[in-house]
């Protein structure tokens, strides 16, 4: 067990115990504007933002879909640019230099057939050589299939015969720094193919990083991965065996030519080298040190100051020899989004080249140059933090949005997803963001709001004075108003009347059963057992997987057994006992097919069975997403082929809808920048924002009437000449094809009506430490070492403590 960890949170816990009583006393009000009593001071950017960039556009683009990778070759001011075509399949490359003005094409001279398709990589040494690999399959005189048409029938196609007509040729090229070519051969790939039957997938080679000017690591992909030296004449040298418990995530050359590569080893992150003269692999040469939980996704060989530069979602670092990891800057603090950058060229003196690739806003890609911003540009501005779990693409985008164009204040993010500590071998979380925040509002390192996708830390403290009644804010100075948002959302977000989070968009799930079995909604769980009994024997809760556990998980969903606000809970009562009991009758594990020795007629016939289980009362209930507002209909047409009822989560309080939101906002009740907090929240709630959104609810009554309109047509996708195609939703299960009604004119209504007035119980709280023990205890009773009312007595003695003392 990671001891010192352990350690550390265990006296943190402790603190959080015996200090957020008497915190909450100190608490401030909810003052409006700077200088109101208990108000943190306000701070200048300048004093916190020590490294931020700035980013220039610079030259053109190319004429390709969009760039895959930017690379200096050699010591040369030429950059070699790949790129994904926009005539078809295959990569383009170009030469271009450090203005990026124009670009020169490379064009490898490979012939292919009419009917072929083409996959290429490409990379340069650090010499600036340039190896380019061709993929080529050609398929005769066999038709390949529209993958583009919406009339292709992928069932129908005769793939026996496209695979047999299959003939694949590898090239390897490689070019020097002014794309004059060096060497052309035909790779050997029969070595590959020697062993393989006529089921095993077709070995390629599907990715290359070159050592120096005379051979590169190849990475051939077939049933077992695996390395090899590639020489420039299609031959292949030594194999690399790399160690079982090794990912090669990002890869590059170093200066002694050998091979970098990150990957993982005991839950660090480590660079691993590989030797490329014993071609022995050392998997661990650094564990990479100063990440906080991020991810690399891309490293290069670096210069005097770094031996790597890397660059993650989060930010982009140098990397020392000995791991230690130094973020140059966050992404965000230099108003650029890690999701949207392909690649980084260090070109001296502290400044980069990247590429960005914005899907949402096609003006923004390009290429930038990034320097260091002189660190008086922030003098005059003031600084809101917001601390977040795992921000989204759009929320990024305001900001960035936020702080190019606001003049007096600029937004820092501070990311408690970073503060996710599991222990392996406990199986248990050692800290969490939401027990972090807890510790940083006692230590007085409060944010100025947060954004967070974990309830809990809102919820745990919404009695403590933490966070001010956004209810004050609703409508303030021509914002988004109370009577423009849905009703069930803010009912969800609602704590005695006090509105202290709210959520841009959401997600609400429910449960459907048969008319015929019941005809009650918002049941309760003797209701639930009682329709259950209806059904044959051996038959399952669920049409997918009805274990213990998972049963247990599902009825658990909208039962709320831990009192926050009175530190109370009720573990021991009925209700619980019997959902213990209940779930207790369906096995430890689900049965599973022999899946290596089915054939396709096997595997048809089992998910037939899956699919028509309730149908053919085998299973009792479906749960339904109305993130989808057609998901009703294809629930009566599909999975039940008969009117149903909405029965909800079983529940104590009538509340059978679970509403989920994918991250709320809320403010804190010290921070001086209320106001300005609220003007930033608001442009989530504006109809060009909640658009963007068509995977979730919108917040706004206006853009979900629209949408329920456009569920009362065929579902329709937009081609590349901006026309709309519309065409229905159907479903097959078996060699019946079901055709899934749009929503009529009551459908609509039924539906807005559900999704307005729904009896909401709060947004469901995930809690590691209670979760710990409810699962620690019940599986002893799953493995029969107690009774269930031994279980929830057990349970409530160890809950009833720990919320006691935080209440």
């Amino acid at each position: 067990m990671k001891r010192d960890t352990a350690l550390r949170t265990m006296a943190a816990a402790l603190s959080l115990t015996c200090l957020l009583s008497a915190a909450s006393c100190s608490l401030p009000g909810q003052g409006s504007g700077s200088g109101s009593k208990g108000e943190k001071p306000k701070q200048s950017a300048s004093e916190v933002l020590k490294h931020t960039y700035t980013a220039e556009p610079i030259g053109s683009t190319p004429d390709v879909q969009y760039v895959n990778t930017i690379t200096r070759l050699g010591d040369t001011d030429n950059v070699l640019i790949t790129g994904s075509s926009d005539k078809g399949d295959g990569e383009e490359l170009f030469i271009t230099d450090l203005s990026f003005d124009s670009f020169t094409p490379i064009i490898p001279k490979y012939e292919r057939g009419k009917n072929s398709e083409l996959y290429c990589n490409t990379a340069a040494a650090l010499d600036g050589t340039i190896f380019h690999v061709a993929n080529i399959t050609d398929h005769g005189d066999m038709e390949m299939p529209d993958w583009s048409s919406p009339d292709f029938d992928f069932d129908s196609y005769d793939w026996d015969a496209y695979n047999k007509n299959s003939v694949q040729t590898t090239y390897l090229y490689t070019f020097d720094s002014t794309g004059k070519e060096l060497s052309s051969s035909k790779v050997n790939m029969d070595i590959f193919n020697e062993d393989a039957d006529d089921e095993a997938i077709i070995p390629y080679l599907s990715s290359i990083t070159p050592i120096d000017s005379t051979k590169a690591l190849a990475h051939i992909s077939a049933e077992v991965e695996s390395y090899y030296i590639l020489n420039t004449d299609g031959t292949f040298g030594e194999q690399i065996d790399f160690p079982d418990d090794v990912w090669l995530g990002a890869v590059c050359a170093t200066p002694d030519k050998n091979i970098a590569f990150t990957s993982y080893y005991e839950e660090n992150q480590c660079i691993g080298v590989v030797d490329t003269k014993t071609f022995k692999v050392n998997s661990k040469a650094a564990t990479i040190s100063g990440l906080d939980n991020d991810s690399i996704t891309n490293l290069v060989s670096g210069d005097e100051n770094y031996a790597y530069y890397a660059s993650s979602y989060r930010g982009l670092y140098g990397i020392k020899d000995n791991g230690t990891a130094e973020m140059l800057t966050a992404w965000v603090d230099s108003d650029l989004s890690g999701d949207n950058i392909r690649g980084i060229m260090p070109v001296g003196n502290n400044e980069f080249i990247i590429y960005i690739y914005d899907y949402s806003d096609a003006s923004a890609n390009g290429f930038y140059r990034i320097k260091e911003r002189d660190a008086s540009e922030l003098q005059d501005k003031t600084l809101i933090t917001v601390a977040v779990i795992y921000s989204d693409s759009d929320f990024m985008s305001e900001v960035n949005s936020f702080n190019r164009t606001s003049d007096k204040y600029r937004i820092k993010i501070n990311d408690y997803s970073k503060y996710y500590d599991w222990d392996q071998q406990s199986e248990k979380y050692l800290n969490t963001p939401a027990k972090q925040f807890k510790l940083d509002i006692i230590a007085g390192n409060s944010p100025d709001m947060v954004y967070f996708s974990d309830p809990t830390a809102i919820k745990g403290l919404s009695n403590k004075g933490v966070f001010v009644d956004l209810n004050d804010y609703l409508g303030k100075d021509g914002t988004v108003s109370k009577d423009d948002i849905v009703p069930s959302l803010l009912k969800a977000c609602e704590e005695d009347g006090k509105l202290y989070s709210i959520s841009p968009n959401f997600g609400m799930t429910t449960v459907a059963v048969k008319k015929a079995l019941c005809d009650k909604e918002n049941w309760t769980i003797d209701d639930l057992i009682e329709t259950y009994e209806k059904l044959p024997e051996g038959a399952q809760l669920t049409e997918w997987d009805s274990t213990k556990i998972n049963v247990f998980n599902f009825l658990m969903t909208n039962m709320n057994f831990v009192d926050y606000k009175n530190g109370k809970c009720s573990y021991d009562s009925d209700e619980f006992i019997k959902i213990l009991e209940f779930a207790n009758r369906f096995p430890d594990e689900e049965e599973q097919p022999d899946w290596e020795n089915m054939n396709e007629e096997q595997m048809d016939k089992y998910y037939e069975e899956r699919q028509t289980a309730i149908r053919k009362n085998k299973a009792l209930i479906s749960q339904i997403s109305l993130y989808d507002l057609r998901d009703i209909n294809r629930a009566k047409a599909v999975t039940f082929g008969e009117d149903i009822t909405l029965a909800g989560y079983p529940s104590r309080n009538g509340c059978g809808m679970s509403v989920n939101t994918s991250a709320s906002f809320a403010i804190l009740s010290d921070s001086p920048n209320k106001d300005e907090c609220w003007r930033f929240i608001s442009s989530f709630f504006t109809s060009d924002y909640q658009k963007k959104n068509n995977w979730s609810l919108p917040a706004l009554k206006s853009v979900l009437e629209d949408e329920l309109d456009e569920a009362m047509k065929d579902p329709n996708y937009t081609d590349e000449n901006g026309e709309k195609h519309y065409e229905p939703s159907e479903y097959t299960i078996g060699d019946q094809t079901i055709t899934i009604p749009n929503l009529s004119a009551e459908d609509r209504e039924y539906l807005k009506d559900l999704i307005y007035n729904a009896n909401v119980s709060g947004m469901s709280v995930w809690d590691s430490d209670i979760e710990d023990i409810v699962n620690e205890e019940i599986n002893a009773y799953f493995a029969g070492e107690k009774t269930a009312k031994q279980t929830a007595e057990i349970i409530q003695n160890r809950v009833s403590i720990m919320v006691s003392e935080q209440s």
